[in-house]
């Protein structure tokens, strides 16, 4: 059984470090694509997991934007990456924002 909980706060650990290291809004696309969720099966496996249980919202945000995406895939697991790399170039974005709405 995994830790949703523990998987989840280090995903959110990596979404705001990667806003404290950008240097142009654009990066955050990059960094979603760079990220261990987004590279390594398992790990988006897990994330897509664990947002689903501690953020619903963004869970579903997601799925109902995958259905265009899906004739691009071709198994479970490439959707599953591809919703990593989504919930992940969201999260960041929305630092970002809060980021400069603070400034």
């Amino acid at each position: 059984m995994i830790d949703t909980k523990k998987i989840h706060s280090e995903w959110l650990d990596y979404c705001k470090l990667c806003v404290e290291d950008m240097t142009d809004r654009d990066e955050a696309s990059q960094q979603a694509a760079d990220s261990k969720y987004a590279i390594y099966y398992g790990r988006s496996w897990d994330l897509v997991c664990s947002v689903r249980e501690w953020e619903p919202d963004l869970f579903e945000d997601v799925e109902h934007e995958e259905p265009k995406h899906r004739t691009n895939c071709k198994s479970p697991t490439e959707i599953i990456t591809w919703m990593a790399f989504t919930m992940t170039l969201t999260k960041i974005q929305t630092f970002v924002h809060a980021k400069e709405e603070d400034a």
